[in-house]
């Protein structure tokens, strides 16, 4: 169980960032597109050889974990439900004024690192969220509550702020600043809310551990080999383009271009070498790698490279796009805890500086989510074809279908119509009506 004695000695260690820090900065870095620090020389290489090298790189990260995270494209419609009228209004409110990206990232970093947190703040009179993902921050847990941080470190360059809980441990708000040869306590304040004003999201439902294993360890390794591959072969196309050349029976360099005479004596040569550079072999190892990659990511081939010829009907789309549209339905079911601590984080949040009555617990909070899948353009007749795929493999309701052709339609109001429509066509079946 962690306490101030564990993390006093970890400031005064000097609160180095830990190996699993060092590996998320690591995956940040490549997933933001900072390719080139991953690259290594070969040995015997000088600097400026390096330097004169060129440099072949591939992001692979950013997009697979882009189109994996596609549960924010479209923000969620939020209803909340058996909270304060005045509660639910302004909450409303809030959520119209945040800003998509953010909760955007959110997802793409959890997926990345494993768990990303989102920081909830209250400055005049509005409610900011901030992202912190995994580089920033290191949580110790409520010991057998692995999801729930009992103290929270997020390390800045020259300062550490140490949160610990209200409801696990006393509540405090340390910050810590760099001195010449420690960090120094500079403040000491009570968390001004009943719980603490972060939200974590986590890539899998967490059991032993707060981190849960993210995409950035398999996904970053296989990246940076990949461009390593193709660096090495560029320079080895480079020689082979160029060559090298050769004297033989000759003291000293020899000056070789346009314009320039060379005399040889009889044991005198000059010749360029060509390395052969199984180009073919290269590249078929690279696209192997790649496709691999992605399939034991479940991100299609075709989607990745954005192969899409003019005549695909809609279900060709749909079928194609199903491992992407399940992964995100799946998400959807995950995120609904988090989304559920959110609101009512804000809603904690809201008591204390709006006097808004807030539910006692996160489990109390009522929210509806609606997840908006995003619509592709296809023709009328397409559209019926891959609702009737989509109805008959039970990954959408008639429900869903009647929403969609008419927008604006509440739930409820939509199995009001379908109940109706299925009365209609009991009646008429007499008639020579079917059912």
């Amino acid at each position: 169980m962690a306490d101030w004695t564990e993390i006093g000695a970890w400031i005064a260690a000097g609160a180095h960032p830990t190996e699993r820090m060092r590996d998320a900065i690591a995956f940040r870095r490549t997933y933001e597109g900072a390719l080139l620090e991953f690259l290594r020389p070969r040995e015997g290489t000088t600097k400026d050889e390096w330097d004169r090298q060129p440099k072949v790189t591939l992001n692979v990260t950013r997009p697979v974990i882009d189109l994996l995270s596609g549960l924010y494209w479209e923000q969620p419609l939020r209803e909340w439900t058996d909270v304060d009228t005045r509660l639910a209004e302004r909450l409303t409110e809030v959520y119209q004024r945040l800003r998509g990206p953010t909760f955007v990232a959110w997802d793409r970093y959890t997926r990345l690192h494993g768990a990303a947190l989102l920081g909830v703040s209250y400055r005049d009179g509005r409610i900011r969220l901030t992202l912190l993902s995994a580089d920033v921050v290191e949580v110790w847990p409520v010991p057998g509550q692995p999801e729930e941080p009992q103290y929270l470190a997020i390390l800045d360059r020259d300062t550490v702020q140490i949160w610990s809980s209200p409801e696990y441990a006393d509540g405090t708000i340390r910050e810590y600043r760099r001195g010449q040869d420690r960090w120094e306590l500079v403040s000491q304040t009570e968390v001004p809310y009943r719980t603490l004003p972060f939200v974590a999201a986590h890539n899998t439902v967490p059991h032993t551990s707060f981190w849960t294993p993210g995409l950035g360890p398999s996904l970053c390794p296989l990246n940076w080999h990949i461009n390593q591959l193709l660096t090495d072969h560029a320079y080895a196309l480079s020689i082979q383009h160029y060559g090298q050349w050769v004297a033989k029976g000759i003291a000293g360099a020899v000056e070789i271009g346009p314009g320039r005479i060379v005399e040889l004596d009889e044991a005198g040569e000059i010749s360029v070498l060509s390395p052969s550079v199984a180009t073919e072999q290269v590249m078929r190892y690279v696209d192997w790698l790649l496709n691999q990659t992605l399939a034991s990511h479940g991100v299609p081939l075709s989607v990745y490279r954005l192969e899409q010829t003019a005549a695909r009907s809609g279900v060709s789309i749909v079928a194609e796009q199903l491992p992407l549209i399940m992964e995100r339905r799946l998400r959807g079911r995950l995120f609904e805890a988090y989304e559920r601590r959110l609101a009512w984080v804000i809603a904690v949040l809201l008591e204390a500086h709006e006097n808004l009555p807030a539910p006692q617990r996160p489990d109390d909070m009522s929210i509806r989510l609606q997840w908006l899948d995003p619509q592709l353009p296809v023709q009328d007749s397409e559209w019926v074809q891959r609702k009737t795929w989509e109805l008959d493999r039970g990954l959408t309701s008639p429900v869903d279908v009647y929403m969609e052709l008419h927008p604006g339609v509440t739930e409820d109001e939509a199995r009001e119509r379908l109940a109706e429509i299925r009365q209609d066509r009991i009646e008429l079946a007499p008639l020579g009506g079917t059912e």
